[in-house]
């Protein structure tokens, strides 16, 4: 690797090629996660068909606060690395020691914390599978520096590939482990050959090494940058997991599951789509910073892109959560259906809430963004807690609501040091989220009240009324977003990106 391309990254991506590199980036990590994506869907329904909804609840359990203590340092460091203008070789081994130091730290509090897990859910099969998956907390800060340098590089195809390769050797292993009888342990290792797969994969594409550990002063920045991005990343996490831990505690492992994989399941777009755009929109956007109106412009017509196809999906999932459930994972897991189908209207909105983020930690701002969560994960936890007595359906309901009520503010608040103005932003998602209340009530309206209709539906083979449904539904909803723009525009943008993502980079002679 040379660090002189590294450190001069601003300098050799000349402007008029920045779009391109970005969309590029972006084009080879939506590919990338649509594999990543069959092979989770894939997964879901081998293993919800091989196992029981306890199963998943007993790991749900776990991994609400293992991930928690293994995300501190990818959610900090990795975007320090990527949006400091210079980075040289000192600073980055002051933080691979650093984050080694922490981890090991987290990794022991994790380890001792297990008594007292194990009583909250009063659970004792817990045990185990906390001391084995806390070795995962020191495995994923092993590769959290090289593929930071490999994302601020603009290599995303290099992640892409070792990330796809990752999931599907998950896959496979939990599906081949589930067979012979493992039970929940397949989950467990499911979970952990992830980041084993990751960290190696990353050291072997990216050449940057850690040296012994010197100066460990000098990341006294870096430490201070990431644990303000860690602080955000708690609360937000904490605020979109209290559900499952209130679910747990109240209801058991069996509704935990049920809930969990219907949450699972309507969290993949997002995952899949907006999750890998955050590094390729970081390091774009870092870099346009200095220029305003190109900044809101290209922030403007990405969560444009996002709005049209995540609302699409949120659709979807709320006409045919049911049959969905059905035909992925089988009968007996009948009561997710409808905590899908009440999760999907949040889809869309939660696309365009995540990427505030962009908009904070692109500008330099992680004390902005650590303030807004303090307010956000507040209002949430409130809505949680009342919504927790009357069930996962309940709970699933306030977590889309809440997208909705904090849009805007979230979007004016982090928007705010660059002159992100609120009104521009609903002109862009409106049409789209029209749409979808128009499509969704023509269908609500023609199922309801037309009885010929419902019948028709009903009797018809569920493959059939699937696909029949998602194929009217999305037909109806794009010739609604052209009416509402009166032109081809958003197709025409979707194809260009399409085009782009394909097409061949030219030689920038870097």
């Amino acid at each position: 690797m040379s660090f002189k391309h590294l450190s001069d990254l601003p300098n050799d991506d000349h402007l008029q090629n920045l779009k391109s590199k970005a969309i590029k980036g972006a084009g080879t990590n939506v590919i990338a996660q649509m594999i990543s994506l069959i092979a989770n869907t894939l997964g879901v329904i081998a293993l919800a068909r091989l196992l029981d909804p306890q199963d998943f609840g007993l790991v749900t359990m776990v991994t609400t606060f293992y991930l928690l203590f293994c995300n501190f340092g990818i959610n900090g460091f990795t975007e320090f690395i990527i949006q400091k203008q210079i980075v040289n070789k000192t600073e980055l081994n002051n933080i691979f020691w650093l984050h080694g130091i922490l981890s090991f730290s987290l990794m022991l509090i994790f380890i001792a914390a297990t008594p007292l897990l194990s009583a909250f859910y009063r659970e004792p099969r817990l045990k185990p599978i906390i001391l084995v998956m806390a070795l995962g907390i020191m495995v994923q800060m092993l590769s959290t520096n090289h593929l930071a340098i490999l994302k601020r590089d603009m290599k995303f195809r290099e992640v892409a590939v070792n990330q796809v390769l990752a999931v599907v050797i998950s896959v496979l292993l939990a599906i081949i482990m589930a067979m012979e009888g493992a039970g929940y342990w397949a989950v467990v290792a499911r979970q952990l050959s992830i980041p084993v797969v990751m960290t190696i994969g990353a050291w072997i594409v990216c050449p940057w090494r850690p040296g012994f550990p010197r100066q460990l002063k000098g990341g006294i920045d870096s430490l201070r940058y990431a644990i303000q991005v860690y602080g955000n990343f708690t609360l937000n996490y904490f605020a979109r997991n209290l559900d499952k831990i209130l679910l747990g505690r109240y209801q058991g492992s069996q509704v935990l599951g049920v809930y969990d994989r219907a949450y699972h399941l309507t969290s993949m777009p997002a995952e899949h789509l907006v999750s890998p755009l955050h590094s390729v929109a970081l390091a774009t956007l870092s870099r346009l910073s200095g220029d305003q109106k190109m900044y809101l412009s290209y922030y403007r017509k990405a969560i444009s892109t996002l709005a049209f196809i995540g609302i699409l999906a949120g659709l979807i999932l709320t006409i045919s959560g049911k049959d969905l459930i059905h035909v992925l994972l089988g009968l007996r897991w009948e009561k997710s259906g409808d905590v899908v189908m009440a999760f999907g209207p949040g889809i869309g909105i939660m696309f365009i809430y995540s990427t505030q983020s962009w908009l904070h930690l692109s500008l330099g701002k992680p004390e902005r963004w650590l303030r807004w969560s303090l307010i956000s994960f507040g209002f949430i936890g409130c809505l949680f807690l009342l919504a927790a007595p009357f069930g996962p359906v309940a709970v699933a309901s306030a977590y889309s609501g809440s997208f909705y009520i904090l849009l805007l503010p979230a979007l004016w608040y982090a928007g705010q040091p660059i002159g992100l103005k609120v009104i521009p932003i609903c002109r862009d998602i409106g049409p789209f989220l029209g749409s979808a209340i128009v499509t969704w009530l023509l269908w609500e309206g023609s199922f309801n009240l037309i009885t010929a209709t419902s019948k028709y539906l009903v009797e018809l083979n569920i493959f059939l009324r699937l696909f029949m449904v998602i194929s009217l539904t999305t037909m109806t909803y794009v010739a609604l977003v052209v009416a509402f723009h009166r032109s081809l525009s958003p197709i025409m943008e979707m194809l260009s990106l399409a085009k782009t993502f394909v097409s061949r980079e030219k030689s920038t002679g870097d």
